[in-house]
């Protein structure tokens, strides 16, 4: 009988022991997930701010292509233009070297005669 008391009160102590323990881990697990919980807010409140900055970042980047793709319009219709007068300028000295050469030619053919 003493011995089974003696068996029982150790058997009670160590339940005790055990349930203080599980609940101990119960508190531990509530702090951790709240602590968790308050990091994944964290997160989601930085991807969001991030997600933002990416659109900002994106945007800038697609004035700046349209504002390249307008300078670039603007700097072939120039570089067309000049096209064009050179190839006037061609043409107009060609005619006054061809002026030259009959003047020549017929300057040689009196200077002949």
């Amino acid at each position: 009988k003493a011995d089974t008391r003696t068996t029982a009160a150790s058997l009670n102590q160590s339940i005790q022991s055990i349930e203080g323990k599980v609940v101990d881990l119960s508190s531990s697990t509530n702090t951790t997930m709240a602590l968790f919980d308050s990091n994944l807010e964290m997160l989601k409140a930085d991807t969001r701010i991030t997600a933002v900055l990416l659109n900002q970042s994106i945007q800038s980047i697609e004035g700046k292509v349209v504002g390249l793709s307008s300078s670039t319009n603007t700097t072939m219709a120039f570089l067309d233009s000049n096209l064009e007068m050179l190839k006037a300028d061609t043409r107009i000295t060609a005619v006054l070297l061809n002026q030259s050469i009959q003047s020549i030619e017929g300057k040689v053919v009196g200077l002949s005669s």
